[in-house]
Formats: structure tokens, sequence, C-alpha cells
């Protein structure tokens, strides 16, 4: 009895799926409808979608200032907090510049002291002035200029301290002036290196220019979305399911009315 029961179960269910079948073949030309409705729509959607491109570069710290880049990327997300108008004065930057940007993302690169920057924006020259504009304003921000200028300050004293040991070292070791310093005077080079490298180091940070760049912003060639080839068989693939989904229900509708009337 019990196999009698599942064998018209599997006689049942295969007499669905004919019958769906034989709905199908029977209101094709419906399915093809909806599907090129919707294939046409996802087509018209991708046309008129502009082309977004990920613009994207490194900033970092090239001196050891006691500047957190943490901190730096703070201040920079803040900017989203502003409308576009403000942002385009902040950046100083034209707002048609800010309106062809859709997303600024920013990213600490872990185990360094560098921010990795990802502009989304319709115009590869938009997203470049503002990752340039972004660096600019993370060098002006006021408590990386104050940092500037202490270290600068510390730097000015040992590099002060470090002239008066080159020109006479016995006086900086209270020796007599005509003492010999046989020890001492291998290392004198290196003392002057050293010195060289402060008053270049002071004057670098004179000019500005703590916060840069690590290289040309990277523009890539053809936009990341939006990804037509996958809108395109999305948009078959709903249309083929809406559609068989669509005479199936009207199939059942019809035979529903049927035997409700009867």
């Amino acid at each position: 009895m019990q196999k009698n029961k599942n064998v018209q179960s599997g006689e049942q269910e295969t007499i669905n799926i004919y019958e769906i079948w034989l709905i199908i073949k029977k209101r094709w030309w419906i399915i093809c409808a909806i599907t090129l409705l919707f294939f046409g729509f996802s087509v018209y959607y991708f046309v008129m979608l502009p082309d977004v491109y990920k613009v994207s570069n490194v900033m970092q710290r090239p001196y050891s200032v006691g500047i957190n880049m943490a901190d730096i990327k703070t201040s920079l997300l803040l900017l989203k907090d502003l409308t576009g108008k403000q942002q385009a004065k902040t950046l100083g930057l034209e707002e048609s510049v800010i309106e062809d940007i859709r997303n600024i993302n920013i990213t600490k690169i872990e185990g360094t002291e560098s921010l990795k920057l990802q502009v989304d924006t319709t115009n590869p020259g938009s997203g470049v002035k503002v990752i340039t504009a972004l660096v600019v304003y993370a060098d002006e921000l006021p408590f990386v200029q104050k940092q500037v200028e202490r270290t600068k300050e510390i730097l000015k004293e040992d590099r002060d301290v470090l002239k008066k040991i080159i020109d006479n070292p016995s006086s900086f070791l209270n020796l007599p002036d005509k003492a010999i310093i046989y020890e001492l005077l291998p290392s004198l080079y290196d003392l002057k290196t050293k010195y060289n490298a402060m008053n270049r180091t002071i004057r670098e940070l004179e000019e500005g220019g703590i916060i840069n760049l690590a290289s040309e912003t990277f523009v890539p060639d053809v936009p990341y979305k939006p990804k037509r080839m996958r809108l395109t068989i999305g948009g078959l693939l709903a249309g083929i399911f809406m559609g068989i989904f669509f005479v199936v229900f009207v199939e059942w509708l019809g035979n529903a009315r049927r035997q409700y009337k009867t």
C-alpha cells in the first residue's frame, strides 16, 4: 500500500513538471517578451550609468617627526561630514571636481606609517586632483605643523651642539687646546656627515611637504564598474525566471478560477 502511494506521488510530481513544460511551450512568446523586457531594461540601465574609475595612491610620512598617521586618517575622514561645497572650499578645489567623486576610501597600511588613498570617480582627472589635495590638506593640518616646528627646534639644537664638537673637540671635552685626541679623530668624518644630514633635513622641513605621495597617482585605463557583462547576463536570467513564473502563475490562476466556478 505504501509502495503504491510512493508511486502515485512520483507520478504526480512527474505530471506537474510535464504540465509546467506544456505551459512554457504553450506561452513561450510571453516568456520571450518578458525576457526581452528585462534584457532591454538592463541594457538601458548600464548605458545610462556613468563609468566609475578607481584612482589610488599611498600617502606617506618620509620623516620621523612624531606624527601618527592614524590621526591624519581621522582628520581626513572628517571631510566626509562636510557638504560638497564645503569639501571643495576646504581642499581648494572646484565644486565640479567634487561632484565627480563617488567615494573616498582611506585605510592604514598595516605595519607601516602610510595610508592608502582610493577614490571612486567618474573622471580620472578629478580623482588625481582630490588625492593631491588630500595630501596638501594633511600636510597643513595644525597638529602636523606644530609637530614639524617642534622637530625643527630639536634638530637645530642638536646641530649646534654637533657643530661645536666638530669645530673644537678638545674644548668640548674640557681638555687643553694642544691636547692630541687620537680616538676622536677617526669619527670626525662621521660627525660631519651627520651634521650635513641634519642641515638637509632642517632645510626640507622648512620647505614643507612632510606628508607626500609614494609615487605617481595610478589611473586605470578601464572603469571598474558598472559590470556590463554581469548586468546583461543577470537581466537575461531574471527575464527568463520571471517569464516562467508569470505564465505558470497565470495558468494556475485560471485553473483555480475554473475549479471554484464548478
